[in-house]
């Protein structure tokens, strides 16, 4: 009888606890049934020393073919992948320098020069872009000064 008392008092006590408000980790990762990692929630360090959010899906043998995340400048994109971000990569989202083809590092000069649209990678390594200037220009393709990154 003490046994059972202590049990339900045990249990009395953990049923009200409550989930945290706020739950805080710098990595999650959704693997499947064999253990191999899928899909991965992150704030990844770059080359350059930045920490930016990721979200990145991956393919059965485990190579990155979607990505969500946001670049140095702060812009968010979308890209999907295929033989490893190779030719036909494809990219949505903020495409910079284009209306002038010029390579300033200044937010508020790209800001002025840059558009929205889709960067698909060539055969040399480079993007080409199309999309709709911040001018309301639309334009295609023009090819992008951004090397391949991927």
């Amino acid at each position: 009888m003490v046994f059972s008392l202590g049990c339900v008092a045990f249990f009395e006590r953990h049923r009200d606890v409550k989930a945290p408000d706020v739950m805080q980790t710098r990595k999650i990762e959704l693997v499947d049934s064999s253990g191999k990692v899928r899909a991965t929630l992150e704030v990844a360090k770059t080359a350059m020393g930045d920490e930016l959010p990721r979200l990145t899906f991956s393919d059965t043998r485990g190579d990155r073919v979607v990505e969500l995340g946001l670049d140095q400048r702060g812009d968010g994109s979308l890209s999907f992948s295929n033989d490893y971000w190779a030719e036909g990569a494809v990219i949505l989202g903020h495409l910079q320098n284009v209306d002038d083809n010029s390579q300033s590092k200044s937010k508020a000069v790209e800001d002025r020069t840059g558009a929205w649209g889709l960067r698909v990678r060539g055969r040399d390594g480079k993007y080409i872009g199309l999309g709709i200037a911040n001018s309301g220009v639309p334009f295609a393709p023009l090819p992008s000064t951004i090397a391949a990154q991927k």
